[in-house]
C-alpha cells in the first residue's frame, strides 16, 4: 500500500489519537442505569404484620399473584398500591393466563370487612385456590 505524500518513515511516527468521547459516554450511561436499578432493588418493601397461626404449612408462591392488603385497607400487588377495580382487571387477567393461586397477606389489624370483600372479589373471578398468609406462633 502506498500513501503518495506519506513515506514509511513518517507513517510511523504519526500520532495514535483514540477518541474516548464515546466510550465516556457510554460508561456514564451504565453507570446511571446501575445506580438506577440498585435504588430501585433496594427500596424498602412494606411491612405486613401477619396474622399468627398454629398450624400453618409453607407452600411455594410460583405461578402466584400476591395481593397484600396493610393496616390502613390499602391493596396492593407488585408494590404498587391498586383499587379494587383494578385488583378486578388483574384477577381476570391473571385467571386467563395462568392457572396459579392467589396469596392473601392481609396485616391483622386490616379489617375483616376489607379482607371478606377481596376474597370474594378473587372467588368471583373464577380463582379456586386462595392461599391466606400467616406467620408462625413463636414457641416458648
Amino acid at each position: 500500500m502506498k500513501f503518495s505524500n506519506l513515506h514509511k518513515r513518517e507513517l510511523r511516527r504519526m500520532p495514535v489519537e483514540i477518541n474516548l468521547t464515546n466510550l465516556v459516554d457510554i460508561t456514564l450511561n451504565l453507570l446511571l442505569a446501575f445506580m438506577l436499578m440498585v435504588g430501585a432493588a433496594q427500596s424498602p418493601s412494606l411491612e405486613v404484620s401477619l396474622p399468627e397461626a398454629d398450624n400453618g404449612k409453607a407452600i411455594k408462591n410460583t405461578d402466584a399473584l400476591v395481593v397484600v392488603i396493610t393496616s390502613d385497607q390499602n391493596i396492593l400487588v407488585n408494590n404498587k398500591a391498586i383499587s379494587q377495580a383494578e385488583l378486578e382487571s388483574m384477577l381476570k387477567e391473571f385467571k386467563a393466563k395462568n392457572k396459579g393461586r392467589v396469596f392473601l397477606q392481609a396485616d391483622k389489624l386490616a379489617s375483616h370487612g376489607n379482607v371478606v370483600q377481596i376474597l370474594d372479589l378473587i372467588k368471583k373471578n373464577g380463582i379456586g385456590e386462595v392461599a391466606i398468609a400467616t406467620s408462625s406462633k413463636a414457641k416458648n
